[in-house]
């Protein structure tokens, strides 16, 4: 777990960026459940929207072969909304559809270098989670599942799965770029593994700067 969970630097990182929660970084006191129930609530009533305006369409029409649904981007789009709006950070329509965009890019990378996790891997990795979060309840995840009406089974293995599922593909990304990058000599643990998620970061650029698919 340890190493699944320095893959990602803090809870907007794990909400939007890979789509997934954790308990460990959610605050344990009484507001946290409704500040969960708060962003379940948020994102129910936006998930729905219609987004056939601009610049929604246009983005859909440039990554078709991308195979970008609308059911996928309204998720994103809904996810950063309710995040927005239940922890007080802005943020934008158009950085969800860039998220969507990084998620497909890296995961096309995952397939075509053999990094792309088995189902049994992303299954006994949310399994693991979710034993977690059962040894350490916490009230924000509560506040989430009590107002979406979720089992803690459909939350974390339906709700979250995608999120989790890219956060694996970023963990063997980061892997392989440790196997590329040898730690410097006096380079702490924590230094080089924040220097190869510097690393992906690049990589991610690359993808984004290489790819006709890109929304500028």
């Amino acid at each position: 777990m340890k190493m699944t969970r320095i893959a990602v630097a803090s809870l907007t990182v794990l909400v939007l960026s890979a789509g997934t929660l954790s308990h460990t970084w959610a605050k344990k006191d009484p507001d946290e459940f409704e500040r969960g129930q708060k962003f379940a609530q948020i994102y129910t009533e936006t998930v729905k929207m219609d987004r056939a305006s601009l610049p929604f369409n246009a983005f859909l029409q440039k990554n078709a072969d991308m195979t970008i649904t609308q059911e996928e981007l309204n998720d994103k789009i809904a996810r950063y909304t309710a995040y927005s709006q239940a922890f007080g950070v802005t943020l934008t329509p158009e950085q969800a559809m860039d998220k969507v965009i990084e998620k497909h890019l890296l995961r096309k990378y995952a397939l075509e270098h053999h990094l792309y996790p088995s189902e049994k891997e992303i299954i006994q990795h949310i399994e693991d989670i979710k034993n977690s979060y059962l040894q350490d309840r916490s009230p924000l995840i509560e506040g989430m599942m009590d107002e979406l009406g979720l089992s803690v089974d459909e939350f974390f293995f339906d709700f979250l799965r995608d999120g989790y599922e890219e956060e694996l593909v970023r963990l063997n990304i980061i892997n392989k770029l440790k196997a590329e990058h040898k730690k410097w000599n006096n380079e702490s643990d924590n230094d080089y593994h924040n220097r190869m998620i510097e690393e992906l970061q690049r990589l991610i650029e690359n993808l984004k700067n290489n790819s006709h698919l890109l929304v500028k």
